[in-house]
């Protein structure tokens, strides 16, 4: 089964504080999404030993996409 799907993101790192990192994400231009939004949260932990990354998104298709479908292609792209 194949879903491709096309973003361009304008991206902002931020620097919360000396160990903590954001990376913002935002839609610049598409052609499948009204709207793609998020941010990456990288975290030390462990003493700075570790980083823990997690992220949220909000996405808004153009047209009908099932939710599962966009939950599996997140899946496939993003490796735990």
């Amino acid at each position: 089964f194949e879903f491709k799907a096309s973003v361009v993101l304008d991206m902002l790192e931020v620097n919360k504080n000396k160990m903590d990192k954001e990376i913002r994400f935002k839609m610049h231009d598409s052609r499948d999404f009204k709207e793609f939004s998020g941010k990456w949260f990288l975290k030390s932990i462990n003493n700075g030993s570790d980083t823990q990354l997690s992220y949220e998104v909000s996405i808004v298709p153009k047209g009908l996409v099932p939710v599962n479908l966009v939950e599996w292609r997140i899946k496939e792209d993003v490796p735990v």
